[in-house]
């Protein structure tokens, strides 16, 4: 059984205007030789007009964004509009209305607020993030601790992996030398026992 797709009248029109011109055959014999008979030959469709279907689409689809084919083409039916689904479906992909229409998330507007100085030191502290690499292509992370009212940074912390749980506990760790005037170095083990060294500068 030959899996290849049958050859539809379009092409098999092709193929007899092709055997009657490369090899001069009569238009008898080359519809037989195809399996094509002399009218389909002839025939010549004749599309109607689209107009007035791709008006109500559009209308449609500027009134419900997100409406699928079946959507839209079963409203069509209860505005008595009974054309056939092949043809709505034709000109439905025309009008590229079968591509989702991605639209934006609305996210909740942001209460814009001034930025606030604290009015002297160890008030308000700010964490961030920063990233590197090393000349042997490895990664590493530090997690830098600054005072709001001076930018001084009271700690940076380095390490390849700094999860949720390590960074809420250099925080509380942070705290007990926040007031101090000399440098605090501590030094402890994390849950999987790879030492990190903790510097606090104040």
């Amino acid at each position: 059984m030959s899996s290849k797709k049958a050859l539809g009248p379009a092409e098999k029109r092709e193929l007899v205007g092709y055997s009657r011109e490369e090899f001069e055959t009569s238009l008898r014999q080359a519809c037989m030789l195809f399996n094509i008979s002399t009218s389909v030959y002839y025939y010549q469709a004749k599309r109607g007009d689209d107009s007035e279907v791709i008006e109500q689409l559009s209308i449609l689809a500027d009134l419900h964004r997100t409406r699928e084919f079946w959507m839209m083409y079963h409203r069509l039916r209860k505005l008595q509009f009974m054309w056939n689904h092949k043809r709505v479906y034709r000109i439905y992909t025309s009008m590229r209305l079968n591509l989702r229409n991605k639209r934006k998330k609305r996210l909740p507007e942001r209460v814009k607020a001034p930025l606030l100085c604290p009015i002297g030191p160890n008030i308000t502290w700010s964490l961030d993030f920063m990233h590197d690499t090393l000349s042997t292509g490895k990664s590493i992370r530090t997690l830098n601790i600054i005072d709001d009212f001076n930018r001084e940074a009271l700690s940076i912390t380095v390490d390849t992996s700094l999860p949720a749980a390590r960074v809420v506990g250099y925080n509380v760790d942070v705290d007990p030398c926040a007031g101090h005037t000399d440098t605090c170095i501590k030094a402890f083990f994390s849950p999987t026992d790879d030492l990190t060294i903790l510097l606090l500068f104040s």
